[in-house]
């Protein structure tokens, strides 16, 4: 529910760019900060369950911070 509550807030900005083979190419442009801000607050939550807790908060938090952060 908290995952669901930051994915509706998100601001990343995605290119949506047709090709001529007739393929379409999807670009998203992140947050760089928010994906390191996301990153150092995943891996400090994460961290009560151990190393894997930490890497998998990283992980999480990272790629949540970069999809929800204002685009660079």
């Amino acid at each position: 529910m908290f995952i669901h509550q930051i994915l509706r807030k998100q601001v990343a900005a995605i290119s949506i760019k047709p090709m001529r083979d007739g393929s379409i190419d999807f670009t998203v442009k992140g947050s760089t900060k928010g994906a390191i801000k996301g990153a150092i607050t995943g891996a400090g939550i994460g961290a009560r369950g151990g190393i894997p807790g930490a890497v998998a908060g990283t992980i999480i938090g990272g790629t949540i911070g970069y999809i929800t952060g204002p685009a660079d």
